[in-house]
């Protein structure tokens, strides 16, 4: 999993916008990343993700560069033909799949799931090390 953190770290730091203005208006689509064995998905193809596979790996986090919190979610390449299966693929190459959904999803729906899962992201969080009075840090990765 170390060598999937780090790979999951790569995609972050190199196609975060462009996968995050997909994501915007998201309605239709699964988007996948490859990073180490698992296929991960972002914000509202997270949302759908989750919603097809409860057990999969959900992360929300601060990113640096973002100026909201964001939900990744991962399910293993080896679960994926399974949770996928029933899903129109319509775009692959060896480290991105595109699957089309056959019915949209509500925006409320993944609104209220969405500040769920961030709800502690965003707020500062005290320092392990921190003393009565200290300023409080912004945990991001």
């Amino acid at each position: 999993m170390q060598h999937a953190a780090t790979e999951l770290f790569e995609l972050l730091k190199t196609r975060l916008p462009g996968i995050l203005m997909k994501e915007a208006s998201n309605t239709e689509s699964v988007y996948l990343y490859l990073a180490d064995g698992y296929w991960m998905a972002f914000e509202r193809s997270a949302y759908r993700l989750c919603t097809l596979f409860p057990e999969a790996i959900q992360l929300p986090m601060k990113v640096a560069t973002v100026p909201f919190p964001i939900v990744a979610a991962g399910v293993p390449c080896s679960s994926a033909s399974a949770v996928l299966g029933r899903l129109t693929c319509v775009a692959h190459s060896s480290v991105e799949r595109i699957y089309k959904v056959a019915q949209p999803w509500g925006e409320v729906a993944y609104c209220r799931w969405h500040k769920r899962m961030t709800c502690g992201v965003a707020r500062p969080r005290r320092s392990v090390a921190a003393g009565v009075g200290e300023k409080t840090k912004i945990t991001k990765i």
